[in-house]
């Protein structure tokens, strides 16, 4: 069964997988923010949610900096005061520190005729626990060298990690003397947003489980084929067929995340804060979306079910994880995944599959 190793190697390509590709900015669409409530975006991947004003300062947009939503923000303002909060899922190859860095930096390089008035990293009570906060507030009475414009008052920058992705504050007030003022707002802001992420908590295990190492004889090969197509009509009706179907299905814990920008396309690894603890004949493990710019998405399913599900005598019984891709009413299967961990090698094999990889089984139903 050497077509399921050449296929599934997903796994040693992760460590591989290339930055994200920055693309422009746009609000984003209903696979990124829970629309239900129009006056009340919800990030699906966090619970962050963009509220009607930030204290006294009014809603202005929503904004999704890449089409995976991995880098979400919630922006307010009017002439007196600017206010964004940022959900960003860290990169396998940064961490908190790098993220506050970064931040720290373009406030510091932004403005001219600033004066520190806080720097500290401190502890705010909210309504679900204690948040670590690192702070940095300046006095300003110079130039704002980004808008090339004069500007007296006061901003800040404050970060805070949230189950691996990071929380960012962006407050300004353009009062002068108002420095003092910006912790204690910062602190209701943070709190509040950090009581709603509830969603970015419970996802922080998801997709961690490790794809068992299975060695398959041919004959083993060729069962795991009979058993897969005999089983592709309920495989296909438990996989959601579009990326905002398998967000109401709970499929809302982002894993890995791959973007191409000649294609237009966007990979990304979904999986559900919860599995089923009850093993059942199949289970729904994890799902790779292939977002095109425009057009359906084809949905990969990486499925926890028996070898042997009608109990052949003499046949292998233990359990595997078998890829699907479905698209339309199409659906085919890959094979078996070959180790690795679920969270790292998911939107890879989207991408394979993305890439032309041959499917073993394909199964069209005739139209009713």
């Amino acid at each position: 069964m050497k077509l399921f190793s050449a296929i599934l190697c997903a796994a040693a390509l992760c460590a591989a997988s290339p930055a994200l590709a920055q693309t422009e900015s746009v609000p984003g669409g209903d696979q990124i923010w829970d629309l239900s409530a129009a006056a009340n975006p919800r990030h699906w991947h966090t619970g962050l949610t963009c509220w009607e004003s930030a204290g006294e300062t009014p809603f202005t947009r929503r904004i999704a900096y890449n089409p995976t939503g991995s880098d979400v923000s919630c922006s307010y303002g009017d002439a007196s005061a600017l206010v964004t909060l940022y959900a960003t899922q860290r990169p396998s190859d940064a961490t908190f520190d790098d993220m506050i860095a970064g931040g720290r930096r373009q406030v510091t390089e932004r403005y001219r005729g600033a004066n520190i008035t806080s720097d500290r990293r401190r502890t705010i009570q909210t309504s679900t626990g204690a948040l670590e906060v690192d702070e940095l507030v300046f006095a300003i009475e110079g130039e704002d060298v980004r808008q090339n414009e004069r500007v007296r008052g006061s901003t800040g920058v404050w970060h805070a990690d949230v189950a691996g992705w990071t929380l960012k504050l962006r407050l300004s007030d353009y009062h002068p003397g108002s420095a003092g003022n910006l912790p204690l707002l910062a602190e209701q802001l943070l709190g509040r947003a950090y009581a709603e992420m509830q969603t970015a908590r419970a996802c922080a295990n998801a997709g961690r489980e490790q794809a068992p190492n299975l060695h398959l004889t041919s004959d083993e090969g060729i069962q795991v084929q009979v058993s897969a197509a005999a089983m592709m009509p309920v495989i296909s009706n438990a996989i959601p067929e579009t990326p905002l179907a398998a967000r109401r299905a709970g499929f809302v814990c982002l894993g890995e995340t791959l973007v191409n920008d000649e294609q237009g396309l966007a990979l990304v690894g979904v999986f559900p804060a919860q599995q089923s603890a009850q093993r059942g004949e199949i289970v729904l493990l994890g799902l790779g979306e292939v977002r095109p710019a425009s057009g359906p998405a084809t949905m990969v399913a990486l499925v926890d079910m028996s070898m042997n599900p009608f109990g052949i005598e003499d046949a292998r019984t233990d359990r595997g994880h078998f890829m699907f891709s479905k698209t339309g009413r199409t659906t085919n299967f890959y094979g078996v995944l070959n180790g690795g961990v679920l969270r790292e090698t998911l939107a890879w094999s989207a991408s394979r599959v993305n890439g032309g990889a041959t499917p073993i089984v394909t199964s069209t139903p005739p139209q009713d």
